[in-house]
């Protein structure tokens, strides 16, 4: 298993994605040098840069997720399929090693090469948002980290798990519907209370179960706790909206294990299906 993670990591550096891991984190970078412009200049220097950074954490740590999924479902997607398709399959499974083991280490070794780059990108975002506005609390992007891999953790396991049998365009495609579904958690959960439909709030409901990419982002979220110069939605006492969606709803105690079990179950499941498969 060993041998297919490293041979996982050097197909990723032939496909030059460090360059792109780079790229984003100088992206990232440059909110050191963008001015605090606008209303923000209207406020106290102090405040502004506060606000500043808060905001520059919101934003870089939802472009991280943003790349961590895409990078994930880029690489995975062909992982399997290409591999058929170029016969390099057939080699690697005439040595001494299990279906099974080239599966787990194909996801193993997409897992960790992506982990490391949203590790890059958090301390980046750390570190500018340090000097923009120094506080304790701009240590949310560090804090935001683990919760930040579970995108890689999830993505990787649905791509792979599609390219166990579908091509690569076809795997991307169920993929990004997938992907559709559970985020349709949000908009089901808005029409619900914008339009008092129960069925609405079922629907919202069972996309979240479906794709718990919705529980993803409130994890996050927890993890970084609040941002100064940033409102905090408050819920109503009839638990109705008055702000943005996410903040009515709230992860409870074991979302998060549901979304590792998640990404478990599809990897079991991928794995399976690619040990009874002709090469």
């Amino acid at each position: 298993m060993a041998t297919i993670l490293l041979l996982t990591w050097r197909e990723a550096v032939r496909r030059r994605v460090p360059g792109i891991l780079a790229l984003v984190a100088l992206m990232l970078a440059l909110g050191a040098f963008l001015p605090a412009g606008g209303r923000l200049a209207l406020l106290p220097p102090e405040e502004g840069n506060r606000v500043f950074a808060s905001l520059y954490i919101f934003f870089g740590v939802n472009i991280i997720k943003f790349f961590a999924a895409v990078l994930s479902v880029a690489l995975a997607a062909g992982a399997l399929t290409s591999e058929r398709e170029r016969g390099g399959l057939t080699i690697v499974l005439s040595k001494p090693i299990s279906r099974t083991e080239f599966y787990l280490g194909k996801w193993i070794g997409l897992v960790t090469f992506i982990v490391g780059g949203v590790a890059v990108w958090g301390v980046t975002v750390f570190v500018v948002a340090g000097l923009r506005g120094p506080g304790d609390w701009t240590v949310a992007p560090l804090k935001a980290i683990p919760a930040l891999c579970l995108y890689p953790v999830v993505f990787v396991s649905v791509a792979l798990f599609c390219s166990s049998f579908a091509r690569f365009p076809s795997a991307i495609g169920w993929t990004a519907v997938w992907t559709g579904i559970g985020w349709a958690e949000g908009t089901f959960f808005v029409l619900s209370h914008l339009f008092s439909i129960p069925s609405l709030r079922q629907l919202s409901v069972w996309s979240g179960f479906v794709f718990p990419i919705g529980r993803m982002s409130r994890t996050v979220a927890d993890a970084m706790g609040d941002l100064p110069g940033l409102n905090v939605l408050e819920e109503t006492a009839d638990g109705g909206a008055n702000g943005p969606v996410f903040g009515t709803l709230a992860n409870g105690p074991y979302d998060t294990f549901y979304v590792l079990l998640f990404a478990l179950a599809l990897v079991v499941a991928g794995g399976i299906w690619f040990a009874r498969q002709d090469v």
